[in-house]
């Protein structure tokens, strides 16, 4: 299975996922052992195969509530009390999400980011996908055609966010920018306007190339813009030039 993740929030508990698409919650007994606590499949109850889970997230604000991706395209929440069915789920992709990640500012915990094989990156209100259709907040297709390995919110900025992809790059991203064409100016001096910054997204603010086959990358938790990432290569840690901006 991919799909692994402990409870932040409650001590000892995981959750597991597994190719059959199978979803288990453990916690130990008192005799060392590691017991389900819950168990359940997608929509077909456990004697079905279902799709096989991708990625698993507990929420930081709610210690029964996690949420999974499957192959497929499939997001669901689940309610770890009651694991008898999902409490909701929707398609955010026509592809296999790779990855996802939960906002974890209290503000902002009912927003998660998806990852696709298909390189959409998108940004879920859960108050919203509950809808027939329901429509990410905010997509992201700069990747597009190169699949997402990692996507991550900042611990320090809750509008800031990582992403690899198999185009070799890590990006930051704050989601929150509008364009201003004479802040751009002032900032960037004799660069603004030059063909290679022409059409790039607006909240795009950072670019870390030259990776090969990147995994993953994750935000220093201590140290304000401070990421590493790991590819086919090795480590690469770095700080954008302009951290304290997206740090703000």
């Amino acid at each position: 299975g991919y799909g692994l993740a402990w409870n932040s929030l409650r001590a000892n508990v995981f959750a597991s996922g597994d190719c059959a698409g199978q979803l288990c919650v453990w916690s130990p007994t008192q005799d060392g052992r590691w017991v389900p606590t819950g168990s359940a499949a997608a929509s077909g109850g456990p004697r079905h195969h279902s799709p096989s889970i991708e990625e698993i997230q507990f929420s930081p604000a709610q210690p029964d509530v996690l949420i999974c991706a499957r192959a497929g395209g499939m997001m669901e929440v689940w309610d770890t009390r009651v694991m008898t069915r999902h409490r909701t789920t929707w398609r955010a992709d026509d592809t296999d999400i790779n990855v996802c990640d939960w906002n974890r500012a209290e503000k902002s915990s009912h927003l998660l980011v998806t990852g696709a094989d298909s390189g959409r990156v998108a940004v879920w209100d859960l108050r919203s996908v509950q809808e027939a259709s329901p429509k990410p907040l905010q997509p992201i297709h700069y990747h597009e055609g190169n699949k997402i390995t990692s996507v991550e919110f900042s611990q320090h900025n809750e509008s800031v966010l990582s992403v690899t992809s198999d185009d070799g790059q890590c990006t930051l991203w704050d989601l929150s920018l509008e364009r201003d064409p004479d802040e751009e100016a002032a900032v960037m001096g004799t660069l603004f306007g030059r063909p290679d910054t022409v059409g790039l997204p607006d909240q795009l603010m950072f670019q870390h190339q030259g990776l090969t086959h990147p995994k993953e990358a994750h935000f220093h938790s201590q140290i304000p813009g401070m990421t590493i990432t790991t590819d086919f290569e090795g480590l690469h840690l770095f700080r954008p030039m302009n951290w304290r901006s997206l740090m703000k």
